[in-house]
């Protein structure tokens, strides 16, 4: 989906919780956790990095069916 999307349009946190998500990818040890565990961890990681701050919000909940005391 992001692949046809020119460079300009993705923001910035997305670029960060792609970059997560590969780190993921080369260690083998990531394979015990479920891919939408990694996917979440990474927009969290990536919202904390971006947006300096630790906040899950009740939205990013309801979508992720993830607590933020979860991702930590």
């Amino acid at each position: 989906m992001t692949e046809t999307m020119p460079y300009c349009c993705i923001s910035q946190l997305e670029l960060v919780s792609f970059f997560m998500l590969e780190l993921c990818l080369v260690e083998y040890q990531m394979l015990k956790y479920q891919p939408s565990l990694l996917a979440a961890a990474a927009v969290y990681t990536a919202q904390c990095a971006v947006n300096r701050c630790q906040h899950w919000t009740k939205v990013c909940e309801s979508h992720s069916k993830y607590t933020g005391d979860q991702l930590l």
